[in-house]
């Protein structure tokens, strides 16, 4: 309950301008403490300290304790069976998670078009190198040194702290609470503001009161926040009191979610897709992968339980099926019964309705936000997109096929590196993009701080002029930072679009930090 409060206690206060704001901090510190991991693991003395020490380690665990399904029952191999199945699962959780999440969308809404862009590709480098150094750094650690960590233990996400308390002592375990409470605190708040703003939107203003003012909107939007951050606590306790590990929820996550993937993208590129295909073909194919699911379960190991269900078979039955049905099921009613006119996508060209007094947002007529050049740029997007997806889902498993069945040490010596080269590299973007980019507001900031007030005006990077008097100016907008919100009004690239900044100005702080907290 601890972690939801205190989430609900700076997005109550900040809204989705404390989200952006805290997630950059807490963003650098959890990057600083996965290099610190790193170098520890393959650099630091110590019990391993070396790459060569930690692969001597690896090949005695293998011939001693092999894993069934990989070459050799090696630990340093890419012929893996479980592997592969935890891949599949990975790329379809990975969809569950941004095409089903409204914490996303909010973001990239927020934002500028060109800017979402950006930050969503940042935030997928970014966080590959976390998810790619702490497995070959912390989880490779926990085999090498035999720690005795049962598999309750490990699903519920204690392999990274029984690493920590053997490299640093009570320390390490304060340094993995630390950056666990900022991951979850800066997601979380992600998480709790999204599901407010769909309530207070598309159930308040739509259903309840059409005609709420900003004011009431606003009241509304604060305590769900509160509610929500209260049933998010009350479900973390039940889950734990129900023996529910993280690694449960994590791999079924797809399962029960994973029927709307399909839905929700045909909905936003194929015209042809209808309001009812969408939802017949998500609740059927969510029904029936839950139902593939269990019975997959059932089958391979005799009972239905937490441990069984959360292995790879059943919840790779469950993904297909609810995913691949759920796009049948779509297709063939949206064909059947076709709409009688499509949806006018340009109405969200110059139609979003910002607050009560009727304001505006749109596609400008020139510049980065215009359609010509998002309509430009989109073929480019996609490319970027693809190539990525490609390297990393297909040429970056398939390029350890030749090194054989059995990693040999200079192979594993190479993996390492581009760990170092990737934790190190996305450490560094994190830390000094956004505030380069937000380079002219920081200067205006600590001027003010340190009193050098000066009444006169330039230019910032991209041709906005900022004043030394308390006041930005971006574009044609005026912003007070002399007023207790104006340093995160101006720093958020939520809320400056929100506030209808010029098209090219405002939004200096990438959304993507959000993405690797």
């Amino acid at each position: 309950m601890i972690i939801p409060l205190g989430v609900c206690l700076y997005a109550v206060t900040g809204g989705l301008k404390a989200t952006f704001t805290t997630s950059y901090i807490h963003t650098v510190i959890i990057f600083g403490v996965c290099c610190l991991f790193m170098f520890k693991t393959f650099s630091g003395g110590g019990i391993l300290g070396s790459i060569d020490l930690m692969y001597d380690h690896l090949v005695q665990m293998g011939n001693a304790v092999p894993i069934p399904g990989n070459k050799s029952g090696s630990y340093l191999t890419a012929f893996s069976l479980q592997g592969f199945y935890t891949d599949i699962n990975g790329i379809i959780a990975g969809f569950v998670q941004i095409f089903v999440d409204q914490s996303y969308w909010q973001s990239a809404v927020a934002a500028s078009p060109m800017q979402a862009v950006k930050g969503y590709m940042v935030g997928t480098v970014l966080y590959f190198a976390i998810v790619y150094s702490l497995p070959i750094s912390m989880g490779l650690a926990a085999v090498a040194l035999d720690l005795p960590l049962s598999g309750d233990e490990a699903s519920n996400g204690l392999v990274l702290p029984a690493v920590a308390i053997v490299y640093f002592g009570k320390a390490g375990a304060v340094l993995v609470v630390i950056i666990c409470f900022m991951a979850v605190t800066s997601s979380g708040a992600g998480e709790i503001l999204a599901a407010a703003s769909l309530f207070t939107f598309d159930v308040y203003r739509k259903y309840i009161r059409p005609k709420a003012t900003g004011k009431e909107l606003l009241a509304v939007s604060r305590s769900a926040v509160v509610v929500w951050g209260i049933i998010i606590g009350l479900a973390c306790c039940m889950c734990t009191g129900a023996s529910i590990s993280y690694n449960f929820m994590g791999v079924v996550l797809s399962v029960f979610v994973g029927g709307a993937v399909l839905p929700v993208s045909f909905v936003l590129f194929w015209g042809g897709c209808t309001a009812l295909g969408a939802c017949v073909g998500t609740l059927l194919g969510g029904i029936c992968g839950v139902i593939a699911w269990v019975v997959t379960a059932q089958k391979m190991y005799v009972t239905v339980s937490v441990l069984s269900l959360q292995n790879n078979e059943p919840v790779l039955a469950g993904c297909c099926v609810g995913v691949g049905l759920a796009a049948i099921v779509c297709t063939a009613i949206s064909l059947i019964k076709p709409n009688k006119e499509s949806f006018d996508w340009s109405l969200f060209d110059h139609d979003i309705i910002l607050s009560d007094k009727g304001e505006r947002l749109g596609m400008t007529q020139e510049g980065v936000d215009s359609a010509a050049y998002i309509a430009r740029m989109r073929k480019y997007v996609w490319m970027a997109s693809g190539v990525f997806f490609i390297l990393v889902q297909v040429l970056w498993p398939l390029l350890s096929l030749p090194a054989g069945g059995v990693w040999s040490r200079p192979y594993f010596k190479l993996w390492v590196v581009i760990g170092f080269i990737l934790i190190v590299g996305a450490s560094l973007l994190a830390t000094i993009l956004p505030v380069w980019e937000a380079r002219a507001l920081c200067f205006v900031i600590i001027k003010r701080m340190l009193h050098w007030d000066s009444p006169k005006r330039g230019l910032n990077y991209d041709g906005n002029e900022y004043s030394h008097n308390g006041n930005v100016v971006v574009g044609d907008a005026n912003i007070d930072t002399t007023a207790g919100k104006g340093f995160g009004t101006t720093t958020s690239p939520a809320h400056a679009a929100a506030m209808n900044d010029s098209a090219h100005g405002g939004d200096k702080a990438s959304a993507a930090l959000k993405l690797a907290a």
